[in-house]
Order: structure tokens, then C-alpha cells, then sequence
């Protein structure tokens, strides 16, 4: 996780290393879940148009980067751990990522807390190189769950 919190490198290459951790929880937690859960339905199933794509791709990324800057205002009244801070962090997205499907919370969760890691990591740098290399992380990571969903449904 220590890498996580390195902003003394290059940022393409924090977005892929963290892009790839990512991933690869979600990989695998989704797989549990996917054979725990057989009859769970799979986020975003029902539908695969350009624009879907769009907005899964674009704008809920960065729509979502966007509203945890006023969540970490909040939890930060509280705390000012960044491990902390992004577990609660974390924990406030995967309920929301919870209401369909109920069990995708469960893989979201690593996902958000490396994405707050993120944004609480390079805010200390620049609050505009923390809202794009969360946005980057964010927008590969569902590009590729997008197109794997797609692969398997």
C-alpha cells in the first residue's frame, strides 16, 4: 500500500500500478461473488450502447471523484488518517454501490479505498492532479469491467 502513497513518481505510471491493483481485487473478489451468488445479477447487464459506455466510462468516474471531495470534508471532522479517511471513504461507496446489485458493494470496496488513497495522496500535491489520477484510475478500471461484463454476459 506504501506505493499507493508515493506521489514522487510518474503519474501515468501510479494511475497503471493502481489500476492494476484494482483490478486485480476486483478480479478476484468478483469472481467469489459471482460463483457465491450464482443468481445475482451482474451490474450493467442490461445494457450495452455507446452511451452506456459513455457515461460509465466518463461520467460516473468523474462525477464521483468530484462528490468525494466533500465526503472527505466530512470524514476529516472526524479524522485526519489518510488510511482511515479513505476506509470510511470506501465504506460510504460500497453501500452506495450496493443498492444494485446488492452484492457488487462487496467489490467495490477495495476499489474505492485505493481510489481514495489516491485522490488523499496527490491532494497534498495538487487538488487538480488528485481529481485526474483518481478520474484515470476510476475510468480504466471501468472500462475494463465494462468490457469484461460484456465478455462474459
Amino acid at each position: 500500500m506504501k506505493y499507493l502513497m508515493n506521489t514522487k513518481q510518474s503519474e501515468l505510471i501510479y494511475v497503471l500500478k493502481a489500476f492494476v491493483t484494482a483490478s486485480a481485487i476486483a478480479l478476484c473478489l468478483g469472481t467469489v461473488i459471482y460463483y457465491l451468488f450464482p443468481n445475482e445479477k451482474l451490474p450493467g447487464q442490461e445494457f450495452y450502447t455507446v452511451t452506456a459506455y459513455l457515461l460509465f466510462i466518463l461520467f460516473g468516474p468523474i462525477a464521483e471523484t468530484l462528490i468525494m471531495i466533500p465526503i472527505f470534508a466530512t470524514i476529516k471532522l472526524f479524522t485526519r488518517n489518510v488510511v482511515k479517511t479513505a476506509f470510511i471513504s470506501a465504506l460510504i461507496w460500497a453501500g452506495l454501490h450496493s443498492f444494485s446489485p446488492s452484492v457488487w458493494g462487496g467489490v467495490t470496496f477495495c476499489s474505492f479505498f485505493i481510489y481514495s488513497i489516491a485522490f488523499l495522496s496527490w491532494d497534498s500535491i495538487s487538488r487538480k492532479k488528485a481529481i485526474y489520477i483518481t478520474f484515470g484510475i476510476h475510468a480504466l478500471k471501468n472500462a475494463s469491467a465494462f468490457v469484461l461484463l460484456k465478455l462474459i454476459s
